[in-house]
């Protein structure tokens, strides 16, 4: 079990998911592999798990407030699942704990960078011109489940800082449906990858399901306060901390 003071992190990391609609696993696989002291694969496992437990209860929530778009949310999900099992499943094996390691912290690095700097005109331009071309919206929204279904199962990562512009600029979701319809689709694509991780590794279930109660308090807490709270500032602190941690992750 976590000591005290620790139980306020897997907490912490549940909010941010909930408040912004990512950002969990790229705080939980750090907190697993430095602070937990878990190995690199089982780390990644059990941020799978955490996550997804977390992303689904707070996909619920949403969907209690009309904020999640189920049909869209599916299909994304299912090719996001199809890519993360059978990367966890075999890719996964012949990676090493090093270059793993160096993968999320180079993504962590990216998510803080477009974070910090994004230019959302730009993409909304590009994007628009094709805002009434279904199939250009479906084949890209599916190519880019692909795409995070197979980073979430390399490094455990859920993908929530991807989808959520998928969503937002290939569907034209609202930007609080998006983060929403993000956190079905990243339950979907967690539990696919750590099914793949469950065959190849052992694992501590019973830390698992500990580990992911707290992170889904959380979620529950982020997603009450998300309609409350302008979550501007917020991800720009996030950014800067993505920043520290990849950094910290790359070096060490």
């Amino acid at each position: 079990m976590l000591a005290v003071p620790q139980l306020l992190i897997p907490v912490i990391i549940g909010l941010v998911l909930g408040l912004i609609g990512g950002g969990g696993s790229v705080l939980t696989v750090p907190y697993l592999i430095y602070i937990v002291g878990q190995d690199t694969k089982e780390a990644f496992a059990t941020s799978l798990f955490a996550v997804g437990v977390a992303a689904l209860v707070g996909a619920l929530y949403h969907a209690s407030k009309s904020n999640l778009v189920l049909l869209k949310s599916v299909f994304f999900g299912f090719s996001g699942m199809l890519a993360s099992y059978l990367s966890a499943r075999f890719l996964v094996p012949f990676l090493s704990d090093e270059l793993q390691i160096k993968i999320f912290a180079i993504l962590v690095l990216l998510i803080a960078i477009l974070m910090l700097f994004k230019k959302q005109n730009s993409m909304n331009n590009v994007v628009d011109s094709y805002s009434n071309n279904l199939v250009f919206n479906f084949v890209g929204v599916f190519f880019s489940g692909i795409f995070v279904g197979t980073i979430t199962g390399i490094v455990g990562v859920g993908g929530g800082f991807l989808i959520v512009p998928a969503l937002h600029y290939f569907l034209k979701m609202p930007i609080n449906k998006a983060i929403g319809s993000s956190l079905l689709i990243i339950a979907m694509q967690a539990f696919s990858g750590f099914l793949a991780y469950q065959k190849e590794i052992p694992l501590n279930i019973s830390f698992i399901f500990y580990f992911s109660s707290l992170v889904t308090l959380g979620s529950l807490l982020g997603s009450f306060a998300s309609s409350r709270i302008k979550t501007t500032i917020l991800q720009k602190i996030f950014a800067v901390t993505l920043l520290i941690i990849g950094l910290f992750m790359l070096l060490s």
